[in-house]
Order: structure tokens, then C-alpha cells, then sequence
């Protein structure tokens, strides 16, 4: 469908907090405990996902998927803490990765280059790179090779200015064509076909798998490139599981694939919205 996944979402609900719960249950403990910067708490009988008081490195985004037996068994030692102040305290405690790099890199697949490891289980399918006039200006290796807004690894970025009035600004990957595997480049960061001011949603279900794609007004975050997030307003239609969001405003396109969430505040904060939504975006 020339979509984006995001492995880490999967791996967290599919196998650290469901294959690696059950195996550590089996073996007699009650909870596991993670470094992930994210938090949880019960309230009423339900169980809520925090964001974690580090901001800048919450990751209750990649944990929104998690069910409530799964929030009920977990631990997150880091939710009040900055990093800094883990790093603080491991050197404290002379643990020698104190001052480690932090990781980049996609769950079981590391800081190996993605293409490369892609390319190991998907062959090439080589086609058109069109602009958007629908001039040839190119040759792709492979839909799957690509995703929407990307810059870096074209191979475009020899070309010279080709008289749109664009000054030979950098190429970004605009559109994908799986039908015609084809895929649309187009010049400038802020170029038109790079915005909407909306998309579409379907599915739904975050802790407790509720629909939060409800015929109501929800505030919902998206994430991608590195923390990037913005808030978007979803109004329903009549079919349950699949709406329309709109942001008001014309902002950066979201990758197809990419998922909506809600977690509540974090735990540095005053908590006014509960953990609920999950939904894959696909446009």
C-alpha cells in the first residue's frame, strides 16, 4: 500500500510486552520493569499511560498499542526522570556506559543502514521518479525503499535548477504511486504537495483498545521525524473506526502509516485527558 510502518510500535505491543511478559510471568514474576522514559498508573480501576517527565525524550508514543493486562504488569523506573539524571546516576553508581551514545536506531535492526537491511529480504523494483508535471527526472530502486518527506538518499541532489523557480533547492519524496510504481519528487521543503491541512485515520484502540475515533471533538498527537508532534482535532463519521482529521491549519504531510495516539500529561504535569487512542493514519 506504499505505507510507512513503524516497527517499534509493533515489537513493543508483540514481543518485549506480550512474548517477553508471558516468558518472564511463566518464570514467576509478577511485573517487568523497562528503561522506557514513558509512565503508567491506575485510576478507577483502569490503568493510564503517561508521558514521561523528559519531553524531549517520551516514548509513550511507541507504547500506546499496549493493552490493559499488558500496562498492569510493567514498571517504568525512568518516568520521573530527566535523562541527565540517569546518566547523573549512573555514573554515580560507576556504571561505565554512563556517557553511552544514545540510540537511533529501529527495534531488532539497530544502527545498521536501513536500506541495505531492507534490501537483504526485498528485491528491487526499479521505476519512474517523476516531478510533478510528470516529467521523468529520474529512476527509483524500489517503492519500498522510500517514504513520504524524505530528502537524504534521492540521488537527485546533483540536478540543477530546472527552471521552476525553485533555485535548485533540495528534493523530497511527495507522493507514491504503487499502481504505477511511481514516485512523485518534488523541489523546496515548503512545496504545496509536502502540506495538507488534514487525513484520514482508521482502526483504533490504545490501552484498553477503545474506540477513541468516537463522533466527537478528540485532541490527537502524530509522530514523526525524530520527536516531531503536533495536535490535530478528529471529527468522526458515521462509521465507527475511521475518521477524518483535521489540524485547522495547513501543516506538514503525515506519512502514510504512521499512527494517532493520546496519553495523558506527564507525571510533572496536571493530568486532564485519559490514554485512549491508537489509529493508523493512511493518508
Amino acid at each position: 500500500a506504499g505505507r510507512t510502518p513503524n516497527p517499534d510500535v509493533l515489537c513493543n505491543a508483540e514481543i518485549k510486552f506480550k512474548a517477553f511478559l508471558d516468558h518472564a510471568v511463566a518464570l514467576g514474576a509478577g511485573r517487568i520493569a523497562t528503561g522506557h522514559y514513558a509512565g503508567v498508573r491506575e485510576r478507577g480501576g483502569r490503568f493510564e499511560l503517561l508521558r514521561a517527565a523528559d519531553t524531549a525524550k517520551d516514548q509513550s508514543y511507541f507504547l500506546h498499542r499496549l493493552s490493559q493486562s499488558q500496562l498492569a504488569r510493567v514498571i517504568f523506573p525512568l518516568a520521573g526522570l530527566t535523562k541527565p539524571e540517569v546518566r547523573r546516576i549512573a555514573q554515580d553508581a560507576g556504571l561505565s556506559n554512563h556517557a553511552k551514545k544514545d540510540s537511533t536506531g529501529i527495534c531488532f535492526i539497530g544502527e545498521r543502514p536501513f536500506r541495505q537491511f531492507l534490501g537483504r529480504y526485498l528485491p528491487r523494483q526499479p521505476g519512474p521518479m517523476l516531478d510533478e508535471h510528470g516529467r521523468r527526472v529520474g529512476e527509483h530502486i524500489g517503492l519500498m525503499f522510500y517514504t513520504i518527506g524524505q530528502r537524504r538518499g534521492i540521488g537527485l541532489g546533483g540536478m540543477r535548477d530546472d527552471g521552476s523557480g525553485t533555485g535548485g533547492a533540495p528534493w523530497f519524496v511527495a507522493q507514491k504511486n504503487v499502481a504505477a510504481n511511481s514516485i512523485t519528487v518534488v523541489r523546496g521543503h515548503d512545496h504545496p504537495l509536502l502540506h495538507a491541512s488534514g487525513l484520514a485515520a482508521s482502526g483504533g484502540g490504545g490501552p484498553g483498545r477503545e474506540n477513541a475515533l468516537s463522533p466527537e471533538r478528540r485532541r490527537l498527537r502524530v509522530h514523526g521525524g525524530g520527536r516531531q508532534r503536533i495536535r490535530i482535532v478528529v471529527r468522526a463519521k458515521p462509521v465507527v473506526g475511521d475518521a477524518r482529521a483535521v489540524g485547522g491549519a495547513v501543516r506538514r504531510r503525515r506519512v502514510p502509516g504512521w499512527w494517532l495516539h493520546r496519553t495523558c500529561r506527564g507525571l510533572k504535569e496536571r493530568v486532564r485527558e485519559p490514554a485512549r487512542q491508537a489509529s493508523s493514519a493512511s493518508g
